[in-house]
């Protein structure tokens, strides 16, 4: 049977801990005067890869009041007081992070992406904001899907050209000092 802490610690503990140590909880809450919820109304195959990935989703800087429960801690729920509505295993972790998830959107940050650096965000933002931009444009432009393929097709056309004069004015000075060069070879003879 694994302990608080080895629960709370470590990732290597399997579903048969947990059991183990929901059953021996459930013991310990009912001798104190609580009302242990049936383990099979509490707990359900599969808790524990929901509870990791949670985990693996949580945001790593989550204030103390957003954080995770730690596993042990979320089943010793398993015990509840006198008269309280029980609330199962995945209950609690959806709760858990629906508060996180609200707390995510009050901070103005994107709860998909909530462990995203300031930098990794503010990068995200623009490129969501210019591609706004570029979609509010095409739809002001004239909205059309005519229309817009023909903006399309122009914007290919002047790029074409823009690299068109870049290769000139790269090769240029080459051809002119070919140029020179033959004609002073051929004035030579």
């Amino acid at each position: 049977m694994p302990t608080l802490q080895q629960l709370n610690t470590d990732p290597t503990c399997t579903e048969r801990d947990a059991l183990d140590y929901a059953t021996e909880w459930s013991a310990v809450g009912a001798a104190a005067g609580g009302v242990p919820m049936p383990l099979d109304q509490f707990w359900a195959a599969g808790d524990l890869d929901r509870y990791r990935a949670a985990a693996a989703w949580w945001p790593a800087d989550a204030p103390p009041r957003w954080q995770l429960a730690p596993l042990g801690t979320m089943l010793q729920g398993i015990v509840n007081a006198p008269g309280a509505e029980p609330w199962s295993f995945v209950r609690r972790l959806t709760h858990q992070w629906q508060r996180c998830r609200e707390w995510l959107v009050a901070e103005g940050r994107d709860p998909a992406l909530p462990n995203e650096d300031p930098a990794e965000r503010r990068r995200r933002l623009g490129r969501e904001s210019v591609a706004r931009h570029r979609a509010t444009a095409k739809a002001a432009a004239g909205g059309s899907p005519e229309a817009c393929r023909l903006r399309d097709l122009h914007a290919t056309y002047m790029a074409a050209c823009a690299a068109r004069r870049a290769a000139y004015d790269e090769h240029t000075p080459a051809v002119d000092a070919a140029k020179a060069a033959w004609e002073a070879a051929k004035a030579a003879t």
